[in-house]
Formats: C-alpha cells, structure tokens, sequence
C-alpha cells in the first residue's frame, strides 16, 4: 500500500463503499464516484442508466466487488449486479444508454447545392 493511501482524499459526507477505496458523495444533485483521491466518474442525481454503467465499470475493472455493493448504502441485489455485468460484457457501455433515433433532415427543395 501507497503512503498516499493514507491521506486523506474524500470530501466531506462521501460514503465510503467497501475496502478498495471507492467513495460516493451525492452533492448539489450531482453523484460523485471518487477511486482513492481522484474522481473516477460523476452523472446527474436519478440518472440510473450512468449509475448502472460506472458500477458495472468499477466492477468489470476489479476496483470494487459484487459483495461490496450489496451492502449498505447502495443493497443492489447480486443477480442484478451479475446480470449488468453480463450485458456490459457482451455489448460494452451501449447496453446502458440507448441512442434514440429520429427523422433524418431532409434537403429543403428549396435550396439549391451548387
């Protein structure tokens, strides 16, 4: 272990997740993921889609664990954090967040291209 690992680096009222240093601070409706002193990942308070991929991520890069997640302050059930994982692993960050597609514009008949 690092001396730097035992500075502090959290800012006040994050919550400490497991023993791998990882912290969440939920401040000014923004979610805050620190890894150590470094911010690791932040997204709007309720986005769920941003939530389940940076746990997924965390997990999939071996810096947390299932079990430390299924415990307070998050108590996200195993099978569900096992499933994030499996479609994380089969079709990356796109499983997490749908792109929405629209009407394509269209040329104006109107306009000429010269």
């Amino acid at each position: 272990m690092y001396k730097q690992d035992f500075l502090p680096g959290f800012p006040d009222g994050a919550q400490r997740i497991g023993l791998s240093g990882l912290s969440i601070l939920e401040k000014g409706g923004t979610v805050t993921y620190f890894l150590g002193g470094d911010n690791y990942f932040s997204h709007p308070a309720g986005d769920k889609q941003s939530e389940r991929f940076v746990l997924t991520s965390l997990m999939e890069n071996g810096h947390v664990r299932a079990r430390d997640l299924e415990g307070a302050p998050l108590v996200i059930p195993r099978r569900t954090l096992m499933n994030w994982k499996a479609q994380y692993r089969k079709d990356g960050p796109t499983s997490f967040f749908r792109t929405v597609t629209g009407p394509k514009p269209q040329a104006s008949p109107h306009l000429k291209i010269i």
